[in-house]
């Protein structure tokens, strides 16, 4: 019985190492002006006009067409999803 404890306790451990390195990661991603993102739920390349607050203005191209908008930077992310 002690066996299952000590595996569960090393499950455990691990699983919390894994997501402080999620964690420490989303807090080194600062977003600047130029920076090419992407929303976390999927999007066409979008580039950082300008950051303020907590909030970025981005453009991007459909069809040749330019596009603005802006995000709150909880949403973006410099990693294209797949």
């Amino acid at each position: 019985m002690a066996i299952f404890l000590v595996d569960n306790t090393a499950e455990m451990m691990l699983q919390v190492i894994v997501n402080s390195s999620k964690i420490n990661k989303m807090k080194e991603e600062k977003i600047s002006a130029g920076d090419v993102v992407y929303l976390k739920s999927g999007s066409p390349a979008l580039t950082v006009k300008s950051v303020s607050g907590n909030k970025a203005l981005t453009s991007w191209f459909i069809n040749n067409e330019p596009k603005t908008e802006g995000f709150e930077l909880v949403m973006l992310t410099k990693e294209k999803s797949n």
